[in-house]
């Protein structure tokens, strides 16, 4: 299989100084399209066992804007129009399943982010000056398995678990912004055959954190509590 994707960003990003100390403060607002692909392979050893490789290209934004800068040494404001190059990673994703009857089915995936390309995220405005966010991020892996029980032929449900790590590989770059660390999934879902071409899909997912969430970034000494739910409905119709 093969695909296009097309991907619009919208960018905001300030960088602020504590009004107790001297310093500048910025803001850029920006947007920005792009477009990349993706490509995949399935394999099927057995009857009953499916293998699939898959691979999604890096998306090169080119965020344009206006960047608006105040507490500068030479006091004033400044507005001037600002770009930032933001690179969402490429990743390589393995996964298979095997058909244990035709009520259980088991799956496993494995994914390789390549976060490493993040290194900052760097704001250069019109005269030669602008901000900068320095992340130093690593590569990322994700683990999953699950289950699909299939009750009837309407009805069929999910759930699996997961482990991810996380691009922030110490309390020195994990900074306010994205306070990201290690994260395990939970994971619930079912599949409604309305019909023969309809089908409803519902997914619930419940992240928190693991292991090292404590940040030290440009003198912060804390603690982040990292936790969220996603809910998902999707609906397919088959001609």
């Amino acid at each position: 299989g093969f695909g296009l994707n097309f991907a619009k960003s919208e960018i905001e990003f300030r960088q602020h100084t504590p009004v107790s100390l001297a310093g500048p403060q910025g803001t850029l607002k920006g947007d920005d399209t792009a477009w990349g692909w993706n490509v995949g392979v399935m394999l099927q050893p057995t009857e009953h066992t499916r293998i699939g490789l898959a691979y999604r290209s890096k998306i090169d934004h080119k965020a344009e804007g206006f960047l608006d800068q105040t507490g500068m040494a030479a006091g004033g404001h400044k507005h001037e129009s600002a770009k930032a190059d933001v690179t969402v990673p490429e990743y390589i994703t393995l996964s298979a399943m095997h058909e244990i009857n035709p009520q259980w089915t088991v799956s496993g995936i494995v994914r390789w982010t390549n976060w490493s390309r993040l290194k900052s995220i760097d704001v250069v405005s019109q005269s030669g000056g602008g901000l900068s966010l320095e992340n130093n991020w690593g590569d990322s892996w994700y683990y999953g398995v699950g289950a699909d029980y299939r009750h009837n032929d309407q009805w069929t449900f999910r759930g699996g678990l997961a482990y991810e790590t996380t691009p922030v590989k110490s309390a020195e770059y994990r900074n306010p912004l994205i306070p990201d660390s290690d994260r395990g999934w939970v994971s619930l879902g079912a599949s409604w055959k309305v019909n023969k071409q309809s089908q409803l899909d519902f997914s619930y997912s419940h992240l928190f954190a693991m292991g090292d969430s404590k940040t030290t970034y440009k003198g912060l000494n804390g603690e982040f509590s990292v936790v969220a739910d996603l809910i998902g409905v999707q609906y397919q119709y088959q001609f």
